[in-house]
């Protein structure tokens, strides 16, 4: 079942990212507007990719959870590997959209955003998870 919301945010965040259309461009222009008046100025759309991939690492952390298989380093790492191909194709993909460009900042929000929210839900899933006192239990720990 989380693996379902891990793809449809994926397919919300590959709509905003690679459509171009009259209700994206209104909502982006809202937001910037909104984002200058808080931040004052900060890289905006670089912005987006961190929030947009950081609520995908934690609906990804919340799916590994489900599955018992969080604090499993090899999961964690192919997880957050699959988060930066995605963040990827994502970038390479805006290379062929009109008005969208492809940006090594997007790229690093998408990458950092999925480590975030991923370290952010194992850390929390950690604190909750009563026994485990040793990240080397992690393993042994059923």
């Amino acid at each position: 079942m989380w693996w379902g919301f891990v793809a449809a945010w994926a397919g919300v965040m590959s709509l905003f990212s690679l459509a171009k259309g009259s209700f994206i461009d209104e909502w982006l222009r809202m937001m910037r507007g909104a984002i200058r008046r808080v931040g004052g100025g900060a890289p905006h759309e670089t912005l987006y990719h961190l929030l947009g991939f950081v609520v995908l690492g934690g609906l990804v952390g919340v799916a590994l959870t489900k599955g018992g298989r969080l604090f499993r380093l090899r999961a964690w790492l192919l997880a957050w590997a699959g988060m930066v191909a995605f963040g990827g194709a994502i970038e390479g993909l805006q290379a062929f959209v009109p008005a969208r460009t492809v940006s090594w900042f997007d790229f690093g929000g998408n990458a950092l955003g999925g480590l975030l929210g991923l370290g952010a839900l194992t850390g929390l899933a950690a604190a909750l998870r009563p026994g485990l006192s040793e990240p080397g239990d992690a393993d042994t720990v059923p």
